[in-house]
């Protein structure tokens, strides 16, 4: 579904109401490798919501955070400080 969305021209890095990203809202329900497909795609890291979180702040443990960050290190995506 992702990769139909951002063929059709979807900006990936768009916010809704409260500031979220496809990434923040990817990371907060735990879906890694979906948010690691939407890093490859452009989504922005440093992008923060209205609470000003970081869309890897919101990964609802550390496996699903550890699971991001070295996947995407993995990959050859800058990844931020930990």
């Amino acid at each position: 579904m992702l990769r139909l969305l951002l063929e059709n021209k979807s900006p990936v890095n768009t916010s809704d109401v409260d500031g979220l990203t496809a990434l923040h809202h990817t990371i907060s329900e735990g879906h890694g490798d979906a948010a690691v497909f939407l890093l490859k795609e452009g989504a922005q890291w440093d992008k923060k919501d209205k609470e000003d979180k970081l869309a890897i702040e919101l990964a609802p443990d550390g496996k699903v955070r550890s699971y991001i960050l070295q996947t995407a290190e993995r990959e050859g995506l800058d990844v931020p400080d930990q």
